[in-house]
């Protein structure tokens, strides 16, 4: 327990104002993600969650960062790199689409952003702790995600198609 205690001591981020910005258009495009899925298309908060996997890696980072926390913020970047960085190729870039966009671009820099300052800390520890933790998280969320898409046959493809009611 000692050496799980210094480690949160020495686990510190420091953060930037670079980092409060980066942070900050994060949440904002987050926030407009929740109210596009709940308030626009009425969507559940289940569905929301599996259609938006972005915005629980926001949150995330948002509350790793609030509290300093390396570690956190570290797995909160291996979840936005996943549905972030690599959500770049999976949705078009025209339409409506253009927003996700947007926020997938701001993932990616808060990724770039937090492996910069990790290494430039030389966080090591939390380094290797978070990539795990993210690993884990992800590894998990995608099986539910799977699961609950599977469940609800045509979902996915009526989303991408951009009809606005959903089966729930």
């Amino acid at each position: 327990m000692k050496n799980f205690k210094s480690f949160l001591s020495e686990d510190k981020f420091n953060r930037s104002r670079t980092g409060w910005i980066i942070m900050s258009v994060n949440l904002l495009l987050s926030i407009n993600s929740a109210w596009f899925f709940l308030g626009m298309m009425k969507t559940s908060v289940p569905a929301w969650l599996m259609l938006n996997s972005c915005a629980p890696s926001i949150y995330l980072f948002v509350i790793g960062y609030l509290f300093c926390s390396s570690l956190l913020i570290t797995a909160a970047a291996v979840m936005m790199f996943r549905w972030g960085f690599l959500g770049m190729f999976f949705f078009s870039w025209s339409g409506p689409n253009l927003i996700a966009q947007i926020s997938h671009i701001a993932m990616t820099i808060a990724v770039i952003y937090v492996v910069y300052v990790i290494l430039k800390q030389k966080k090591i520890k939390s380094l290797a702790a978070g990539l795990i933790l993210g690993a884990v998280i992800t590894t998990s969320y995608s099986v539910v995600q799977n699961s609950w898409f599977e469940a609800r046959p045509g979902y996915l493809e009526q989303f991408f198609q951009g009809q606005a009611k959903l089966p729930e």
